[in-house]
């Protein structure tokens, strides 16, 4: 098995995350890699997704939802023509930071007879663009709150005379 895995943070919630996480029917116009995702959130329902890598390939896959957690972990499994061949357990995991915001772990477990030959490790650079795609989506649906430090301090009333 090979694992490809990417973090990164951004000051909204999880459940603000998560909101732009499932609103498949947005992907196309933030998502510049996985620009068709459509289908029901539900554990055991199948979604209809296609990729498009920065070199301009384009793959079509029916991946199964495993994992529906809401606010904290979206995982789907999908395969090439058969399972075995080229399978992949795809995930996002959220979690809430010390400062409020989210950490976030998007990966996929790859396995199969072919994992040596389609050579997973180049879908790291398609992960780390949709993630900052993701970043600017969900700040511009939820802008960040100014953070009261950089708020100046009132001046005291002069007293009235």
């Amino acid at each position: 098995m090979r694992t490809v895995e990417t973090r990164f943070s951004v000051p909204q919630s999880p459940d603000q995350v998560w909101s732009v996480l499932i609103d498949y029917p947005s992907y196309a116009r933030w998502n510049s890699f996985m620009r068709e995702a459509s289908g029901e959130v539900g554990v055991g329902k199948k979604l209809n997704i296609t990729l498009y890598s920065s070199s301009g390939s384009k793959m079509s896959f029916k991946p199964k939802l495993l994992v529906i957690d809401k606010d904290r972990e979206l995982r789907w499994k999908g395969h090439l023509i058969v399972n075995g061949l080229f399978d992949g357990e795809h995930y996002w995991m959220l979690t809430r930071n010390a400062s409020g915001g989210t950490d976030i772990v998007h990966g996929e477990n790859f396995k199969g007879l072919l994992v040596g030959v389609f050579k997973p490790e180049k879908f790291k650079v398609e992960y780390e663009r949709m993630n900052r795609d993701m970043a600017v989506e969900i700040a511009r649906r939820y802008p960040a709150p100014v953070a009261s430090a950089a708020t100046p301090a009132l001046a005291p009333a002069a007293a009235v005379q």
